[in-house]
């Protein structure tokens, strides 16, 4: 069966509502714990396109053409950076696995991404899930382990938030430092010390990853904002300022999208090197759960991700309140050893 390109902007209603039903099945057996966005909010997030990174999707249908059974995507990067690289999914409803689909949706994957001349292809799986087995048969290896936590907001001791947050009051507001707040878009005469300290997050651990930094510029923190205009995602972020130089140091952020208001999703959190030992980590993070404890009446919990080798930040999580709900790995391997291994099925 080869399977056939999909372009979300341009399918039928009917094709549309076919994909939904079937991401809606991979996700009652990938993560059956979260909500699922209903179908209005889901058809906004997946037709946006960015000027950053071109979109492929195929799917494979069933006999009848009725419903789709597997899925796949790669995401190629339109940026001066990690040129040699790009990730791809590939999903498969369990009762037709082992038919050969996941190989089909992966030679298509390999050659728009040969085409577009990428030597390394990179995925994920939760962990201990049978898709690890199709990957290293593809020749991928394993190249890091992320933890994705769960903190159920109500659950935090109020304690714990006063303690962090007077604590770091009193340890960074003496040592020149102020918090600040402001919800997505990031107003003006921010933008700039926003991206600045954005960049620490490339000091985040990447283990055996084959990755360059990332590099956030204007044109992309616009276009990544209008996108969230766009699918109605809403967006919070907290910043601490040296106030002496007016220096962004540290930053956080929290992201939800209204039809599902019970779940956060945590983004970047990061203290720039030299201004660590503050307690500055401790009273941004304590100081947006108080914010959504006071403000955000629905909300439940947070989602977040970090590396298994971030201790860290880990420690920090955990001591708030986190603890683990999914692990992940992250695999990849070079495109020539992918496309042999494909080949050969």
């Amino acid at each position: 069966m080869k399977p056939d390109p999909f372009d979300p902007t341009t399918a039928p209603e009917v094709h549309m509502r076919a994909r939904y039903a079937f991401d809606c099945q991979m996700e009652a057996e990938l993560d059956p714990d979260t909500p699922v966005y209903p179908y209005d909010a889901w058809l906004k997030f997946i037709r946006q396109t960015s000027p950053f990174q071109d979109n492929h999707r195929w799917v494979a249908w069933d006999e009848d053409r009725r419903d789709i059974v597997g899925a796949g995507f790669i995401g190629l990067g339109r940026t001066d950076e990690n040129r040699h690289l790009a990730n791809f999914d590939i999903h498969v409803l369990p009762a037709r696995r082992r038919e050969g689909l996941g190989t089909a949706l992966l030679r298509e994957i390999v050659d728009v991404a040969e085409a577009d001349e990428r030597t390394v292809l990179g995925s994920g799986t939760v962990q201990h899930h049978e898709a690890e087995k199709f990957l290293a048969a593809m020749t991928m290896t394993q190249k890091m382990l992320d933890r994705r936590s769960r903190c159920y907001i109500n659950k935090v001791p109020q304690e714990l938030l006063d303690d962090w947050i007077a604590n770091g009051e009193a340890k960074a507001s003496a040592a020149g430092y102020s918090l600040l707040f402001f919800p997505s878009p990031i107003p003006d005469g921010y933008r700039e010390g926003f991206l600045d300290v954005l960049r620490t997050m490339n000091d985040a651990p990447r283990d055996d990853l084959d990755m360059e930094d990332w590099v956030m510029t204007e044109e992309r923190l616009a276009d990544r904002e209008r996108r969230q205009a766009a699918s109605g995602d809403l967006e919070w972020l907290m910043v601490v300022r040296h106030d002496e130089t007016g220096e962004f140091v540290s930053f956080t952020g929290l992201e939800w999208h209204p039809s599902v208001p019970q779940l956060l999703w945590q983004g970047g959190t990061a203290v720039k090197p030299a201004h660590r030992g503050h307690a500055i980590g401790r009273w941004i993070k304590a100081s947006m759960m108080q914010k959504v404890r006071t403000e955000q009446s629905e909300a439940e919990f947070i989602d977040t991700w970090n590396a298994g080798s971030n201790k860290w930040m880990l420690a920090i999580n955990d001591d708030l309140g986190f603890s683990p709900y999914l692990w992940y790995t992250d695999w990849q391997a070079p495109l020539a050893d992918i496309k042999a291994a494909a080949a050969a099925k």
